[in-house]
């Protein structure tokens, strides 16, 4: 098994839950799997290495001044809320309208998305003018790969706060899960005029560069963010994954375990480490932080095709055969399962 080659397409699942956790504004503390929201921003550069498409844009798009329709509820709940974009005042109260927010990010973290939906709605319905609850509204429909959905929702925040760094960087992510790479760096340079120091959108920026293979710019975006907030751990992980889609594997392991240095408690720090360690060729050690992601996030399907794989290197095929078939049966990431069914396939054709 030619393990170089599958790497690209490794890091288009890290990539993807990484973009989760910025658009959604998380901390990196919770157990996230990996989405299905910017597959084709990274996938592209990583399998084909096509050029992003020239420019056509020459200013951001700014929402009219009014919205043309009154937002309203949809007729049925098919999408979640994301994180809350309040935070609790030192007394730890929140209003109504907060807390709402809040219960639904905790649905979405638990992704029970409909019910994370039919919360930001009422959050929506209590107050219809507010920004906040059309970004996680928008954060919902991106977590569920529907862009266009989400690009309304944040011409709706827009349009209810013109000032919005964090709607303008959001609406940058959806567009560039749609390849419109050109737009999406106008959206995030406008989140960056708003708020220089906004470290989310020099992340959101560094994969926007990813998919227009421009590495040297997405390093220098994921510096600038660490040169802001030097202990943010989304920023050592997508900087490592970075490095691992080079396959610089000494850099990226020198980021995970900075990674799960300051967040401990985080599986994606572990299960990343374990793709280096693969790299490497210390599968044993690959193993252990495969077995402890796991451990961590049952639901973290993409740590199963990674052990498989290393199982596969240490000529174990039955435990090999059972993590891929548990990958198989519970994964929603078209990408992962066809990858899995592969690897199963050659194994059960092998004598």
């Amino acid at each position: 098994m030619k393990l170089h080659k599958k790497f690209a397409l490794i890091v288009v699942f890290i990539f993807v839950a990484s973009l989760f956790l910025v658009a959604c504004g998380q901390n990196g503390t919770s157990s996230i799997e990996p989405t299905e929201i910017v597959v084709d921003v990274v996938s592209e550069a990583a399998t084909e290495m096509a050029q992003a498409p020239e420019a056509t844009e020459e200013q951001p798009m700014e929402p009219t001044a009014e919205p043309t329709v009154e937002p309203t509820l949809p007729a049925e709940l098919t999408v979640e809320p994301s994180e809350p974009t309040l935070e609790p005042t030192p007394e730890n109260t929140l209003s109504p309208y907060e807390a709402i927010i809040a219960a639904s990010d905790d649905l979405l973290r638990a992704g029970e998305t409909d019910q994370a939906l039919a919360e930001i709605n009422k959050a929506i319905q209590m107050d219809p003018t507010a920004a906040a609850a059309y970004i996680q509204r928008g954060r919902i429909y991106l977590s569920q790969g529907k862009p266009s959905e989400a690009i309304v929702e944040f011409n709706f925040a827009i349009n209810y706060d013109p000032n919005s760094a964090e709607a303008y960087s959001n609406r940058g992510v959806a567009f560039a899960t749609q390849q419109s790479y050109n737009q999406a760096l106008l959206d995030i340079a406008k989140a960056l005029e708003l708020n220089p120091n906004f470290v989310n959108a020099y992340i959101n920026r560094s994969i926007v560069y990813i998919g227009q293979q421009e590495y040297d710019s997405a390093f220098e975006d994921l510096e600038k963010a660490l040169s802001i907030d030097p202990g943010d751990v989304e920023v050592y992980f997508n900087r490592g994954n970075l490095h691992m889609f080079l396959e610089q594997a000494e850099q990226a392991m020198a980021d995970f375990n900075q990674m799960i240095t300051l967040d401990p408690d985080n599986p994606l720090g572990y299960f990343s480490r374990g793709t280096a360690f693969v790299l490497l060729e210390e599968y044993e050690k690959a193993l252990e932080d495969f077995n402890l992601a796991i451990e961590m996030d049952p639901k973290l399907y993409d740590a199963f095709y990674w052990r498989a794989v290393t199982f596969i290197q240490l000529e174990m095929k039955d435990k090999a055969i059972s993590d891929l078939e548990i990958v198989i049966a519970n994964t929603d990431i078209t990408e992962l399962k066809e990858l899995a069914q592969s690897e199963l396939d050659k194994l059960r054709a092998a004598p």
